[in-house]
């Protein structure tokens, strides 16, 4: 007798069929759910990854014609002089370069903003990593102490005063400790061939009004920086009006009921002490238009702004392609060159 087989029902032959059939289904929806999601992530990245590089660009057309890109962008410079990505937190910054970019910023929010925006990283932080504790104070007191900044105008216009520093114009000045009064307003060795001092001037002593200028200088022997104020007073030789620097940290305001009440001793200063031959035979650069400003080897340093006053004409180079370069002694006491073609000499 021969086996016989049970034959598969052929409504469970469909029923398989059909399951599989649900199985490749879900696959095939679960593959193009997938490659959906990649393509809709891919897409959101390129579109990120298109605004950053537009942000960027965007932000880097306005060099030319805004300060605090410029600022923003040569300290980078300064500050990270490789200039690849993994070398960024290596060698160390041209913390002169950085300093006097710093002189040259008078709205520091927008600095901050234009590097956040164009490196993705905070200014601050960036100073401090390169430049130390000292460094970044001495960055800060150079911003904070210019009185042509933004913020420091507006406390000058709210207050009525000439100086938002302590030192309003017209205010009596007497001495805390000795101090070295001085033609310029920089921290120049009394041994040095342009030692600026005039005399040292014991504590105590009457030095005369302020006018309302005061003036930050970075190099010297203080680690953060030394503030200066300028003083008017009669010269004891020729009873002329006569100007003169001491520091901020040497002086403090004397209140016109205690100078009547101690008459503190009053200090002689003759006119042609108070004169500086190198300062008045050399021209002054102005800038004309955004300038940029090259150090020895003519490497860039700074985008200084227009109308921003440089520092001493020294000497004048033709590179004999069309060329002329000027080099100047800048307040800092540091020598820079920049193109004829951005300045006036006057």
């Amino acid at each position: 007798m021969e086996a016989q087989t049970n034959p598969i029902p052929a409504t469970a032959t469909t029923a398989v069929a059909t399951d599989r059939k649900k199985d490749t289904d879900f696959k095939t929806k679960l593959l193009l759910l997938g490659i959906t999601v990649a393509a809709l992530g891919g897409t959101a990245y390129g579109i990120y990854t298109f605004y950053e590089h537009y942000k960027k660009t965007d932000t880097e057309k306005d060099v030319l014609t805004n300060p605090a890109v410029q600022q923003a962008e040569t300290l980078r410079a300064a500050l990270f002089r490789s200039g690849a990505d993994w070398a960024l937190h290596f060698g160390t910054a041209d913390t002169d370069a950085v300093l006097a970019i710093a002189s040259t910023i008078t709205d520091f929010s927008a600095v901050e903003a234009e590097y956040k925006s164009l490196y993705n990283a905070d200014l601050q932080d960036d100073l401090r990593e390169k430049l130390g504790a000292d460094g970044l104070q001495k960055f800060l007191n150079t911003f904070n102490y210019n009185p042509n900044t933004i913020e420091n105008k507006a406390k000058a216009k709210a207050s009525g005063k000439t100086s938002t520093i302590g030192f309003p114009a017209h205010s009596i000045l007497i001495t805390t400790a000795s101090a070295n009064l001085r033609r310029t307003a920089k921290d120049t060795s009394r041994w040095s061939l342009h030692s600026n001092i005039i005399q040292l001037v014991p504590q105590g002593n009457f030095l005369g009004e302020t006018t309302g200028k005061t003036a930050f200088d970075n190099d010297g022997a203080s680690n953060t920086g030394t503030l200066y104020v300028e003083v008017r007073t009669v010269s004891h030789d020729t009873n002329k009006p006569i100007f003169f620097w001491v520091a901020a940290s040497q002086v403090r305001v004397l209140p016109y009921d205690e100078y009547k009440a101690k008459r503190p001793p009053f200090t002689r200063i003759n006119e042609k002490d108070t004169l500086n031959g190198l300062e008045i035979l050399n021209k002054q650069l102005i800038t004309a238009y955004p300038a940029p400003i090259m150090d020895a080897k003519f490497k860039l340093v700074a985008m200084a702004s227009p109308k921003q006053e440089l520092g001493r004409e020294l000497m004048q180079l033709n590179d004999g392609k069309g060329n002329q370069y000027v080099k100047f002694l800048s307040h800092q006491q540091n020598e820079y060159w920049v193109n004829k073609k951005f300045i006036k000499i006057i």
